[in-house]
């Protein structure tokens, strides 16, 4: 078979080197670049006119670059990279609007002139800090020049300039090193205004000297040291309007020098010298508030002299508040689950010595019980801060209203108990109302309940509530006192803190409690 045709377009590409073949650095990254994935699309697409900027603007000594197409998709050449910051390499194949990101709101209009058909320059333009390298403001003589295509038409703007930094600042009178030290001096006092802890500086005139006791040098600290810097929220702290009414203060208003553990926790932190401290503080605010703070403190140390100290405070009180809260609701939990097993023990263990069969032990034990987890549910429902005894009268009575009846006559304002007392109450009725369920007043279907209370004025008041049956067998006073008469008169007594009274009268039991409402 015949050879066929050489394509030798094809065979000629091949052996061409990869393009561009120079410009350094950048040069390398545009063979590189993924290219097909941008507007511009492949290198082997590019036109003739586009190679060529390239390839001038790679040549240019001064910091260059193109911006190409409707998207205006920017490349750049190794004396822009300096001036990239940042933002090299991430900006190269992005639209113009991220290359010159910062710039760009103030600059579009020239691009925009430039597409069509002029050549705008510009000189000595500022850079902003985003912008600039290290945050400097960096200044600029800068043109930009359309890029024709073959056809004539413009595609493309090329941009070249150099920097005039140096010169505008030194005509300022000012050096590159003044600049960085002013730009430092702006962050500073941003960062300080703006931060929401408390920043501060403190002088000691005369310094500590740290190689003597720090004991005897703390009066002197205290009528000297003297803050000279701090911000807003370092005032806020301590219940102070602006920074200006915390400068001036001594070391005497943070740090009170008749509070012990002030002048601790300060020779604590003058003893570290250079190192770094972390120490929290109980301190009090201008209107005598207690505050808690968190402290990071550095103190400034030349030729053995304590001479200032830098402070970085956080307001901790409203977490130190929450702990303590925490803790002491874990306490009173503790508190009174103890209190409940201990009820609990003791009411299995009377009752089973007092009964006369497992199955009447069982029916005691689960009424009590039961009394005890309604009065709990009382208090829950008020986060154990107390409980109405209005609803503990309810709950306790509901169970002996079957079908409606008003057997159980209730009349009394609704008094507020604490935890302890609602528990005493809720226990007590349910051996009263079981007691007149089985033997008293409410065994027959004659038989009544009145229960009435009041409230005393005294100092503390009192409340003055009774038990009274009527229409019942009659009653005759026992040989003993069962468990729960004792838990009526002894155990609810003590828990009461008052004197509670169960009388055998032949009309019905009158029960007369007198406890003080604490």
């Amino acid at each position: 078979m015949a050879p066929g045709p050489v394509d030798t377009a094809n065979s000629q590409d091949r052996r061409a080197p990869p393009w561009p073949a120079h410009g350094g650095l950048m040069g390398e990254r545009i063979r590189r670049f993924d290219w097909a994935a941008t507007p511009l699309g492949p290198v082997s697409a590019w036109p003739q006119s586009l190679r060529t900027a390239v390839d001038l603007m790679l040549d240019t000594r001064q910091p260059a670059a193109i911006a190409w197409g409707p998207a205006l998709t920017c490349l750049y050449n190794d004396a822009a990279i300096p001036v990239l910051g940042a933002k090299h390499p991430e900006v190269l194949g992005r639209p113009a609007g991220e290359f010159w990101a910062g710039i760009w709101p103030a600059y579009r209009s020239a691009m925009e002139a430039t597409l069509a058909g002029e050549a705008p320059a510009f000189v000595d333009q500022p850079v902003t800090p985003a912008d600039g390298l290290e945050g400097l403001t960096r200044w600029f003589t800068f043109s930009l020049a359309p890029i024709r295509s073959e056809s004539g038409a413009i595609p493309g703007v090329f941009c070249t300039g150099v920097e005039t930094t140096e010169r505008v600042l030194k005509e300022a009178g000012r050096s590159a090193e003044e600049e960085r030290l002013r730009l430092s001096d702006e962050r500073y006092r941003s960062f300080v205004a703006h931060s929401t802890e408390g920043i501060w500086l403190l002088e000691l005139d005369p310094p500590i000297d740290t190689a003597l006791g720090v004991d005897e040098q703390i009066e002197q600290a205290y009528r000297n040291g003297r803050f000279v810097d701090c911000n807003d929220a370092m005032a806020r702290m301590y219940g102070l309007d602006r920074a200006e009414d915390l400068i001036g203060k001594t070391l005497d208003f943070p740090f009170p020098a008749t509070n012990p553990e002030a002048r601790a926790y300060f020779i604590e932190i003058i003893r570290s010298g250079y190192n770094l401290v972390d120490i929290e503080s109980v301190e009090q605010d201008a209107e005598g508030n207690r505050k808690h703070f968190a402290n990071s403190m550095l103190g400034v140390v030349e030729n053995g002299l304590l001479k200032h100290m830098w402070g970085i405070q956080r307001d901790i009180t409203d977490r130190k508040q929450a702990d303590e809260h925490r803790t002491l609701l874990i306490n009173e939990l503790n508190h009174r689950v103890k209190n409940t097993l201990a009820t609990v023990q003791s009411i299995a263990t009377q009752t089973l010595r007092n009964t006369e069969s497992p199955a009447a032990a069982r029916e005691a034990i689960e009424g009590r019980l039961i009394a005890l987890s309604r009065a709990h549910n009382v208090l829950t429902r008020e986060n154990w801060e107390g409980a109405g005894l209005t609803e503990i009268v309810e709950q306790g009575i509901a169970p002996y209203m079957s079908g409606g009846e008003d057997r159980i006559r209730v009349s009394g304002q609704n008094v507020r108990l604490p935890p302890r007392m609602a528990l005493a109450f809720a226990m007590m009725l349910q051996e009263l109302a079981t007691n007149a369920v089985k033997y008293g007043a409410l065994s027959g279907p004659a038989g009544h309940v009145a229960l009435s209370w009041e409230v005393q004025a005294a100092d503390p008041p009192r409340l003055l509530l009774r038990w009274e049956e009527s229409g019942g067998p009659p009653v005759e006073a026992p040989t003993r006192r069962g468990f729960g008469t004792r838990l009526v008169e002894r155990s609810l007594a003590q828990e009461l803190g008052g004197t509670v009274e169960i009388a055998f009268a032949p009309a019905g039991i009158v029960c007369s409690v007198d406890a003080p409402l604490g």
